[in-house]
């Protein structure tokens, strides 16, 4: 490599499988580019030194996917798997033009957040350090001095993140090991808009409340319930707080519930602080076997109407993978004046919402129906189009299963 680099009118840089001096090469690259505003630095090796030092005032956005402090000559890689040849490397971040941040690195790594006041967006995905952990029935093992050593990092990390207005943790671990650090430096955090890969462990609810009671101008929450399990030693029953408030709270989508008990109580807490929630969309696992499991989509729906929903405009839209059918548990009051249309169908009527999607049905429910809903099946032939009722009439309503023939749409 030459020992200076000059591209004055740079302002994009790609590096990827590509070694080179730590902070050396970095810091003769920025100075010699003034005008750079995009880095992606993905698969890279550091030579020399484990330090990666990215300090500039004009740089926008910057990509990080797998940085490593490589031990000797590592040669030309496509793809790196983290064992005893790595080190974990050090990085540093001042950057107040920036804008845009994504990083995915080990979570073993230290990454240093100095200035990123101009943050709008981050989007962060930590993975596991193999070496720190062993497996147990495909279940990641570590002890509690890990996760708290590994939670301390990642609150740093993400305190530094604060001005973010949409936050995105892309990792199940991350809320597992963050959990460990709540309460010892408490930050407010600016997001309007956050989206958490989680397991819905006791461990990663906590944690992700802690992020929402402490983001009070949230409008917009995004949950993806993760299958990867972690195990841990510890014997400490991890309760919700009761005090949280999601006074901003708009609009929540989660999806691959199983309805276990644990996302259930997840959810309660949500209807019940929401104070102005609007939607909620939930997305359901389809049961392996469908046809033998009526019960447990009814148990489910019986229980969401159990909980308390303070918002008196919330909307719920219970969703069923791999299902054409979608179901809208709202008022009928509110139902009408959005403008659905109601249809004959077998032995009763539905309310058929038209307006989300062409490609399925939406069948809107009045909570009150809710004992219904295990009436039969409505199959496409028993619909009449001419016999959809005027906006001024009063709907009857029909809760049952609903899928639209590639024939004949409604």
């Amino acid at each position: 490599m030459p020992t200076s680099v000059k591209l004055p009118l740079l302002k994009t840089l790609h590096l990827e499988s590509f070694c080179f001096h730590g902070n050396q090469f970095i810091q003769e690259l920025l100075l010699g580019s003034p005008f750079l505003e995009n880095i992606s630095i993905i698969n890279c090796g550091l030579h020399g030194s484990h330090n990666l030092t990215i300090s500039t005032t004009q740089l926008k956005y910057l990509e990080i996917d797998n940085i490593y402090a490589c031990i000797g000559c590592c040669g030309s890689v496509t793809r790196v798997s983290r064992d005893q040849h790595f080190k974990n490397c050090k990085v540093e971040i001042s950057a107040p033009m920036l804008t845009a941040f994504k990083c995915r690195a080990q979570i073993s790594d230290k990454y240093l957040i100095h200035d990123l006041s101009s943050l709008a967006t981050a989007d962060i995905d930590m993975d596991i350090p193999k070496r720190s952990c062993y497996c147990v029935k495909k279940k990641l093992l570590f002890t509690l001095r890990q996760l708290i050593e590994f939670g301390e990092t990642m609150m740093k990390f993400i305190q530094a993140l604060h001005n973010a207005t949409s936050l995105k943790l892309g990792t199940a671990f991350l809320l597992g090991v963050l959990r460990k650090a709540i309460g010892l430096r408490p930050t407010s955090y600016s997001a309007k808009y956050l989206k958490v890969r989680t397991s819905l462990s006791r461990d990663s609810m906590l944690a992700t409340t802690h992020l929402l009671e402490n983001s009070c101008n949230l409008e917009k929450l995004s949950i993806e319930i993760s299958n990867k399990k972690l195990r841990y030693y510890s014997t400490i029953e991890a309760e919700l707080p009761t005090e949280c408030r999601l006074d901003q709270l708009r609009f929540v989508e989660i999806s691959n519930i199983h309805g276990s008990e644990n996302e259930l109580e997840f959810l309660a807490l949500l209807l019940n602080k929401a104070i102005i929630l609007e939607k909620l969309i939930i997305v359901c696992q389809k049961p392996l076997y469908w046809d033998n499991n009526k019960k447990w989509l009814k148990t489910f729906i019986e229980t969401l109407r159990t909980f308390q929903i303070v918002s008196s405009r919330a909307m719920i839209l219970l969703q069923v993978k791999h299902s054409n059918t979608r179901l809208i548990i709202q008022p009928k009051e509110q139902i009408k004046k959005l403008g659905s249309k109601v249809i004959i169908g077998k032995g009763s009527e539905i309310v058929v919402w038209d307006t989300f999607m062409k490609e399925v049905t939406w069948v809107a429910i009045d909570p009150s129906m809710w004992e219904t809903l295990t009436s039969e099946k409505v199959s496409y032939n028993s619909l009449q189009e001419n016999s959809v009722k005027k906006d001024d009439e009063e709907p009857r309503f029909y809760i049952g299963s609903f899928r639209e023939t590639e024939e004949k749409k409604v």
